[in-house]
C-alpha cells in the first residue's frame, strides 16, 4: 500500500504542487514598476539606483526561468536569489533615500521563501530583512540614516518571521490536504487499493518511463473465479472479507513498485514495472500460493514499443478472456503486437 501511495503522489496529474512562481512574479513585477515610476518622477536619486534595478530584473528573470534552468536543483539557489534581491532593495533605499518608500519591498522574498515551503530560505530572508535596515544605520549612520532607524529593521524582521512561519504552515497544510484528497479520489473504498482511474494514471506514467528507459513493463488483469457463487452462498459481507483477505495476502508477495488496483467488482489489475510477460506469470503463481483458497483467471500483456495504454489493456483483456474460456484458475499471455 505504501508503494501505491508514493506512486500516486508522484503522478503529477493527481498531485500538483502550488505554482509559487506565478504567485510571486506578479507582485514582484508590480513592485519593480512602482520602484521605476518613483525613481523617474520622485525627484533626485543617487547612482546606486541603476545597479539596484538591474539586479532586481536579473533576479526576477531567474525566478521566471527557474524550471527551464533547473535552478530548483541548486541547493543554495533560492538563498542566493533572496540575498541578491535584498541587496537591490538596500541599494534602492540608499539611492532614493530612507523616505522614498522602498522599505516594504523587503517583505517580498519572505513571501517567496515561505510559499516554497523552505524554512532555510525563510531564515535567510528574515536575517536579510533585518540587515537591510540595521547595517546602514551602523555602518553609515546619521545624517543619511537616523540613529533610531535600526528599530525599523527589528520590527520588519519580527513581522517577516511571523508572516513567513504562518504562510509555510498554511502551504504545507494545503499540500497535505491536496495529497489526501488525491489519494481518496484514487482509492477503492473497501480494499484501500488504487481504483481504476488512479491506476490508469499510473499506467500512463509508467509507459512514459518504460519508453525512455527501454525496460519491460507488463499489465495483468485478474478475474476471480466463482466469486458470484461465493457471494450468493455466504452473503456480501463474507464476500467483502474474502476480498480483503485476498488483497492483504497478495500485497505481501508483491514488490513496492508493483501497483495492484481494484478494477471493479471481482476484477483486479496489476501493474508490473521492469517485468516481462514470463516474469509476470511467476508473479501470478506467487499470488495463487499466497491465497490458495481463492481461484482466479489472469491475462498478461507485455508492453511493446509504440503500444498505447488502451492497446495494452485491450491485449490483457483478450488474454484474460482466453484464460477464462479455458481451464479456470489459469493464465494466458497476449501475443506480441
Amino acid at each position: 500500500m505504501e508503494g501505491y501511495r508514493r506512486a500516486l503522489q508522484g503522478a503529477t496529474s493527481l498531485y500538483e504542487r502550488p505554482d509559487w512562481r506565478r504567485g510571486i512574479l506578479i507582485p514582484y513585477a508590480g513592485c519593480c514598476a512602482i520602484a521605476l515610476v518613483m525613481l523617474l518622477f520622485g525627484g533626485p536619486v543617487r547612482s546606486e539606483v541603476v545597479p539596484a534595478l538591474i539586479l532586481q530584473v536579473i533576479v526576477g528573470t531567474l525566478v521566471a526561468l527557474a524550471p527551464k534552468l533547473r535552478l530548483d536543483r541548486w541547493p543554495y539557489g533560492g538563498s542566493l536569489a533572496i540575498v541578491a534581491y535584498l541587496v537591490s532593495v538596500a541599494l534602492l533605499r540608499d539611492g532614493g533615500g530612507t523616505t522614498a518608500g522602498f522599505g516594504p519591498l523587503v517583505l517580498l522574498p519572505v513571501i517567496w521563501a515561505s510559499a516554497r515551503g523552505r524554512r532555510d530560505e525563510l531564515a535567510v530572508a528574515v536575517v536579510g530583512v533585518a540587515l537591510v535596515y540595521i547595517a546602514p544605520a551602523i555602518l553609515i549612520g546619521a545624517p543619511r540614516y537616523p540613529a533610531g532607524s535600526w528599530r525599523s529593521g527589528v520590527m520588519f524582521a519580527v513581522i517577516s518571521a511571523t508572516i513567513g512561519i504562518t504562510v509555510i504552515q498554511l502551504v504545507r497544510k494545503v499540500q497535505r490536504l491536496i495529497g489526501e484528497m488525491a489519494l481518496l479520489a484514487g482509492t477503492d473504498e473497501l480494499t484501500g487499493l488504487a481504483n481504476r482511474r488512479a491506476w490508469k494514471e499510473l499506467l500512463t506514467r509508467e509507459l512514459n518511463l518504460a519508453s525512455r528507459s527501454g525496460k519491460p513493463l507488463s499489465v495483468v488483469l485478474i478475474d476471480l473465479d466463482f466469486f458470484k457463487d461465493y457471494n450468493d452462498k455466504h452473503g456480501h459481507l463474507a464476500g467483502d472479507r474474502l476480498l480483503l483477505g485476498t488483497t492483504s495476502a497478495w500485497h505481501r508477495v508483491l514488490r513496492e513498485t508493483d501497483v495492484l488496483a481494484r478494477w471493479g467488482g471481482d476484477e483486479f489489475s496489476l501493474l508490473l514495472p521492469a517485468c516481462n510477460a514470463r516474469q509476470a506469470l511467476d508473479v501470478i503463481e506467487r499470488l495463487r500460493a499466497a491465497f490458495p483458497e481463492l481461484q482466479f483467471s489472469a491475462g498478461v500483456a507485455e508492453w511493446q514499443a509504440g503500444d498505447t495504454a488502451q492497446e495494452l489493456l485491450t491485449a490483457a483483456d483478450e488474454a484474460l478472456y482466453k484464460a477464462k474460456n479455458g481451464e479456470r484458475n489459469s493464465s494466458a499471455i497476449a501475443p506480441a503486437s
